[in-house]
């Protein structure tokens, strides 16, 4: 059986890898990715990371290494009233959600070769960024589903 702690570890390298390559709009000089959802009085724009399944059995290779999948659910946050120049170009709220859900996926793409060191294999789309409802009235919120397969070591 994996240990579950592996989770946050993978949780923690993809919120670290999406740090490092998505630089955050309104320029607070602190981050706006995290590996939870946001509170109700959060900052906006926020990036959350969460872990939504799993397979903790994995496909075990032998007695002392397995390959497992791990789904995260990833959501972008934004305000209807903020607004941000990015590159010249001005992005608000479901304009900027979808960038930064585009940024989200193209880094993941980009980076999924270099996510060695946090055990991950590979890093896959499932279902791509689509608008759900934020239960809040001036929030727009996007969620996409990735597939993360990674290696753990039995002992």
């Amino acid at each position: 059986m994996a240990d579950e702690n592996i989770y946050l570890d993978i949780v923690n390298g993809i919120v670290t890898t999406l740090r490092n390559n998505i630089s955050d709009p309104a320029n607070r000089g602190s981050p706006f990715i995290y590996p939870d959802f946001p509170r109700v009085d959060a900052t906006m724009p926020r990036i959350s990371i969460t872990a939504v399944g799993g397979d903790i059995s994995g496909a075990g290779l032998n007695h002392e290494f397995g390959i497992f999948n791990l789904r995260l659910q990833i959501d972008v946050w934004c305000s209807i009233h903020g607004s941000y120049t990015i590159s010249n170009i001005k992005y608000g709220n479901t304009k900027l959600r979808d960038y930064l859900a585009g940024m989200v996926t193209k880094v993941l793409w980009k980076n999924r070769s270099n996510l060695g060191t946090y055990n991950i294999l590979d890093v896959a789309p499932i279902i791509p960024f689509r608008s759900l409802d934020s239960g809040e009235e001036d929030l727009v919120r996007g969620s996409g589903d990735f597939v993360i397969t990674y290696w753990n070591n039995f002992t």
